[in-house]
């Protein structure tokens, strides 16, 4: 597989700052062996890596540029060659109902002109609700769909907004935890008719921001995360004691 347009004006531009290909790796935040991998697509460019590149080189317009084509069609299509494989043990915590719906509802992402209501996954369990979203990523990956992934709590920056917007899909884990800068990037999301999958240890309801409980409460459905209950075993009767 050729390397990302991304990749080839990056290692273009740090030749003309003088970097090495080890400087460019420092520069980005991770090691030379990652890096020659992403320049050979043996494996996609990273979100974290996406938003470094962003960072150190966001000054470009063309990169700015190339960061869009990446996100938007070549990143689908090389997610869409790889193999469909089994969600791990961690996904398997996620009861099968929840991931079956996920899944149903990420097969319809984008298929329609009609704008496409997001998920509101709801419960006591943190692991639970880790896992649910991180499901989705997965999932999301498998269908050849683009997924940015969020934490409530995260401060984001500008460009790493703009992919979080133009995604096909956007997870944000822990809403009641909304940062200002992820209430923004909800906002903003919405007004663009953009599907979203929420994690939240309280229902919709219960969030303490309004404007946010009115965006859930028209553009999501819920759905709640929680371990199946075992069954209860019957014990079985004896007769009398015969007399």
């Amino acid at each position: 597989m050729n390397a990302p347009l991304l990749v080839r004006e990056v290692e273009r531009v740090a030749r003309e700052r003088g970097w090495s290909r080890r400087r460019l790796a420092r520069e980005l935040g991770v090691d030379a062996t990652t890096l020659s991998h992403v320049r050979s697509g043996r494996d996609p460019i990273s979100q974290p890596l996406l938003v470094q590149i962003g960072v150190v080189f966001g000054g470009s317009e063309t990169i700015r540029n190339l960061i869009l084509h990446y996100v938007l069609i070549e990143a689908p299509k090389r997610y869409a060659r790889r193999r469909r494989g089994a969600p791990s043990a961690a996904f398997a915590a996620v009861p099968y109902k929840v991931r079956w719906r996920i899944r149903r509802w990420l097969e319809h992402l984008d298929s329609s002109e009609k704008p496409q209501r997001g998920l509101f996954l709801t419960g006591a369990s943190a692991t639970l609700l880790t896992s649910a979203a991180r499901f989705a990523v997965h999932e999301a990956g498998q269908l050849g769909r683009v997924a940015v992934l969020v934490r409530g709590n995260d401060r984001i920056a500008t460009s790493h907004a703009t992919l979080a917007i133009d995604a096909n899909l956007l997870v944000i884990e822990r809403a009641e935890f909304a940062s200002e800068s992820v209430k923004r990037l909800i906002h903003a999301r919405s007004d663009a008719l953009r599907p979203m999958i929420v994690t939240s240890g309280c229902d919709r309801e219960g969030l303490a921001d309004a404007q946010l409980v009115r965006i859930f409460r028209a553009w999501t459905e819920t759905i709640t995360v929680a371990a199946p209950r075992p069954r209860s075993r019957t014990t079985p009767r004896h007769d009398a004691a015969r007399s």
